[in-house]
């Protein structure tokens, strides 16, 4: 792994060191989808900070996927810096 791994292209120090994931990527898709649902069969929810930082249409996907399972699972999708977009993710 290198610094050219990481993207700081958000304009925010509190991630600069966000490592850099593809969400075009299928494989990456179905991997993190799987451990969510993996995660999820231990909890009551998911609190995801800078869920906008992640395509809408993998929140979507992956919260079909746990809801067949856990119907009552809660979500809470936040951007802590853009609270305003806090409406896109109800």
């Amino acid at each position: 792994m290198t610094e050219n791994d990481f993207n700081g292209d958000y304009g925010d120090p509190d991630w600069d060191k966000t490592l850099r994931l593809d969400y075009n990527n299928p494989g990456l898709c179905d991997y993190q989808e799987e451990t969510l649902a993996m995660w999820a069969k231990y909890a009551d929810g998911f609190r995801c900070i800078a869920a906008p930082r992640v395509p809408m249409t993998f929140w979507e996907r992956v919260q079909r996927t746990i809801g067949r399972e856990k119907p009552e699972f809660i979500w809470i999708l936040v951007d802590e810096k853009r609270p305003e977009t806090i409406d896109d993710y109800l």
